[in-house]
């Protein structure tokens, strides 16, 4: 899927329009062309990255449509852990933040949560691309570097503390986070076990007896 490495704001139609011949010619009996999930994350970093208006709301159709296969049946096609974080790194790339910014912002935990509901275990990229929606997505004005009661500093708090009880702070999450808050940016002082797990999962697989917190004050 060249789209994805293209940019450009139609980016995103195009290759959601070659889903749908993909999808038509599988369902014609053309087996070679079925959709996998690696299909659906691209499609998807194809809206991030035309950043056109309601690019979350497609990049989160896209998943609810994934979704709904997984549960007809089609076992092939669970959801992984790329293509929930890049559906939240397509609702931080919103531009219209007056118009989309709130419901950008909702379905990007809305995102997180179902992730972890499914059992599956957020990464660092997850977690900078959440940090990021806080950064970009509140509204014009607020203040980020102010009081803690402010929403930027607290949903911040909330989704820093998360990677570092899960051992995913990275150098990307730390970069989001002194983007969403520069005070908690300056307060955060490192443990060893803040890290433990970076990359150390690439395949995010669900695990029995491992559990990831719902983040309910995530909206």
């Amino acid at each position: 899927f060249c789209w994805s490495n293209v940019g450009t704001p139609e980016a995103g139609e195009r290759a959601e329009a070659l889903l749908g011949r993909m999808e038509s010619q599988y369902a014609a009996g053309n087996e070679s062309v079925r959709p996998d999930v690696g299909v659906y994350v691209n499609i998807v970093s194809c809206w991030a990255r035309s950043r056109a208006p309601g690019c979350s709301r497609r990049a989160a159709a896209l998943l609810s449509r994934l979704e709904h296969q997984y549960r007809a049946g089609h076992t092939d096609l669970a959801p992984i852990v790329p293509l929930y974080s890049a559906v939240i790194h397509a609702c931080s790339q919103e531009r219209n933040v007056a118009r989309n910014g709130a419901g950008a912002l909702a379905t990007a935990f809305d995102c997180y949560n179902r992730m972890v509901e499914g059992g599956l275990r957020p990464n660092n990229i997850t977690y900078s691309s959440l940090l990021n929606c806080v950064a970009n997505l509140l509204p014009p004005g607020a203040n980020r570097d102010g009081p803690p009661d402010t929403r930027a500093h607290e949903l911040a708090r909330e989704v820093f503390a998360a990677a570092c009880e899960q051992g995913q702070v990275s150098r990307v999450v730390l970069l989001m986070l002194s983007k969403a808050s520069k005070e908690l940016h300056k307060e955060y002082v490192a443990l060893p076990e803040h890290s433990g797990h970076v990359e150390k999962d690439p395949e995010n697989r669900k695990r029995p007896g491992h559990y990831y917190t719902r983040h309910d004050n995530f909206r």
